[in-house]
């Protein structure tokens, strides 16, 4: 269980956003399966063991530059963060993203694997890839490159079970109006047929909030997978900076908490 302490800038980064009409806007969705708090320093963010030592993958303004073939990309996705990859003079040319994300907007983030699903874009984490990135991103390349420290953590999508959502509710809304909602049913129905395009097993993102015992095996709520177990996702052409043991070792000693993939 998360205890640090939260600025107010996190707060209203992380809260539920309504319009005046009481619709949720498709921007909540960058956060929605568990409240992402982490503690503030001038190096990085901290999840109770978990340290990511950069705090360029939080920028909620990503920081998108092409050079030559590679595009390098720091900061949380939005969908300012599409238009800048769509809007570069050679789209054609781009090869590979070299990933630096706490993940962002699920509607953004679904933009940009189809877009990279479609051009055989590669990826290469640098730091971390986590949350949209990690449940997007990351299965929608053609090659995937994870450095010998780098992250890549998921803690669920959005048709995870009901009971793992943490909602800002109040009197004018309920738990169910969210679920009912119009955007909500759509970009559920989109996540889904994402993978089914990519061949993905679309419990990629959740699948040990499946389990009874989630919250005491995963008190972080962060979680990764092995090799093994991505392969049997559907997840494939993972290269590794040294090796996948090595890889899986050193994650281990970050505190990392590997869960298996679905029966």
């Amino acid at each position: 269980m998360l205890s640090a302490k939260t600025s107010s800038h996190e707060k209203s980064f992380l809260k539920i956003v309504l319009n005046n009409d009481y619709y949720y806007t498709l921007r909540i969705l960058r956060f929605l399966v568990v409240t992402l708090v982490g503690s503030y320093s001038p190096i990085g963010y901290s999840f109770t063991g978990i340290d990511i030592p950069d705090i360029k993958p939080f920028q909620e303004k990503s920081v998108i530059v092409q050079k030559g073939n590679v595009v390098y990309f720091d900061g949380l996705i939005s969908k300012q963060s599409f238009t800048t990859l769509s809007n570069f003079p050679h789209p054609d040319k781009i090869e590979s993203i070299s990933i630096n994300s706490m993940g962002g907007d699920v509607e953004a983030a679904l933009d940009i694997a189809d877009w990279m699903w479609e051009n055989h874009i590669n990826i290469t984490i640098r730091t971390v890839c986590a949350s949209a990135c990690a449940n997007y991103l990351f299965p929608a390349a053609r090659n995937k490159f994870i450095g010998k420290d780098s992250y890549l953590l998921l803690h669920g999508g959005v048709n995870s079970p009901e009971k793992e959502f943490q909602l800002d509710t109040n009197k004018d809304f309920s738990r169910n109006s969210f679920f009912e909602s119009p955007e909500v049913k759509k970009i559920k129905s989109r996540e889904l047929i994402f993978y089914h395009k990519i061949n993905v097993d679309s419990k990629y993102p959740y699948c040990p909030q499946l389990e009874e015992n989630y919250s005491d095996k995963f008190p972080e709520k962060w979680f990764s997978y092995e090799p093994l177990s991505l392969e049997k996702f559907g997840i494939s052409n993972i290269h590794y900076a040294n090796s996948p043991s090595q890889w899986i070792l050193l994650m281990r000693s970050k505190n990392v908490i590997f869960a298996n993939n679905c029966n």
